[in-house]
């Protein structure tokens, strides 16, 4: 959603001569994710508006599609039906080929490391030493956390142990990361999967926090939204596209919505950053399929 946001709300920055005399028509894929904080049809009408404003400015048409399936979206950008696409990056490797070739856009800021970072944290004062000694025990995780699921489950998976829903007693939603790990600091859970950004501006507001609670995994995965151009879209719009998206954080209107995010400016898709998550993603498909084949040999 962060993305979808980010680059509907700040093309109307470019100036209108940046696509003047092109009769191109731009199609842009937008998944309607069930878990934001907004109505279907709320999410529809606002980018449809955006789309308005964004078309006038550029001077080109931009036709939106919405979907509320990724296997949708998927099959219409394969057959070139869609020009531009924002997912989220566990559907991006899930079900789209990446290679050094792709031209897109993500959030950055200069921490962005640790907040591309997943740490599973529980209490010190619980002597829990392995992730083996969390079984029967609460769980905290956000409810949109997609990559921090996988992360949890893969974890427990390479142990033999079952999947998280069923490993603890029970799993606590939030839709905030801090508010898990404060849930975690008060004692009203005993795990909880936050970044490692988040885990370290806590410590910095209350040094409290890192004296009693403790890390017990840590993985570099990718957590941010992702944008991506078809293949074959014409090159000219690409590279147009890619130097106003370059120096869109010179605009004080976009940074002041960049920190709403907590990021600072977009900066060009790498393949190279999801590469860990796709291998995190094998893993687990492995595994479900090693399940399932001593499952059918019992």
């Amino acid at each position: 959603m962060l993305l979808l946001f980010l680059c509907v709300a700040f093309l109307p920055i470019f100036t209108s001569a940046l696509y003047a005399g092109t009769q191109m028509k731009l199609h842009v894929g937008h998944l309607i994710y069930s878990s934001v904080d907004a109505s279907p049809k709320d999410i529809k009408i606002t980018l449809s508006l955006w789309m308005e404003e964004l078309g006038d400015h550029v001077g080109i048409p931009i036709e939106s599609h919405f979907y509320s399936s990724i296997e949708l979206l998927e099959e219409d950008f394969s057959k070139g039906e869609l020009d531009y696409i924002l997912v989220r990056p566990l559907d991006l490797v899930k079900s789209f080929e990446l290679d050094e070739h792709i031209v897109g856009f993500s959030p950055s800021r200069d921490d962005a490391n640790a907040y591309n970072t997943l740490v599973l944290l529980v209490r010190n004062d619980k002597a829990i030493v392995s992730i083996h000694g969390l079984k029967g025990k609460r769980l905290g995780i956000a409810n949109v956390d997609e990559v921090g699921r996988l992360f949890i489950d893969v974890l427990l998976m390479e142990e033999g142990l079952p999947k998280h829903q069923e490993f603890f007693s029970k799993i606590v939603t939030e839709k905030r990361r801090s508010k898990r790990l404060l849930d975690l600091f008060f004692d009203k859970i005993d795990a909880a999967v936050v970044t490692r950004g988040t885990l370290d501006l806590a410590k910095e507001m209350n040094p409290q926090v890192g004296m009693s609670i403790e890390v017990l995994k840590e993985k570099r995965l990718q957590m941010s939204m992702a944008s991506i151009f078809h293949k074959d879209t014409d090159p000219e719009i690409i590279s147009r596209f890619d130097s106003a998206i370059m120096t869109l954080h010179e605009h004080e209107r976009v940074r002041q919505i960049l920190m709403l995010f907590k990021a600072d400016r977009l900066k060009r898709f790498s393949k190279s950053d999801h590469d860990e998550l796709k291998l995190f993603y094998d893993r687990y498909r492995q595994y479900e399929q090693e399940r399932a084949h001593d499952s059918r040999s019992r």
